[in-house]
């Protein structure tokens, strides 16, 4: 499994440099754990980019889990109505 640490602002201005990241450390046969305990403001863009993430696991049949959400990031998963759509992704580890 590769594990992405994340933390501070992930929004539009941080997107380009977060989906190198996580580009650069998710190898096609591994499964994606971020831990995003430790990020503060998101917006639309970061959450599109993990939607992207889960769609792409999804067509390779890989796990794609998030640790331990914020309180900011389970808002804008919500604000987005897509709450749903991240529910099996979630992790309080």
């Amino acid at each position: 499994m590769s594990a992405i640490v994340l933390s501070g602002e992930c929004t539009v201005y941080e997107i380009a440099q977060l989906h190198q990241q996580i580009h650069d450390n998710w190898t096609a046969d591994t499964a994606l754990e971020l831990d995003v305990s430790a990020v503060s403001v998101v917006d639309a863009s970061f959450v599109q980019l993990l939607a992207s993430c889960k769609k792409q696991a999804g067509k390779q049949a890989l796990q794609f889990l998030l640790i331990k959400p914020t309180e900011a990031l389970d808002e804008k998963i919500k604000a987005m109505f897509m709450n749903d759509f991240f529910s099996a992704e979630t992790s309080d580890e």
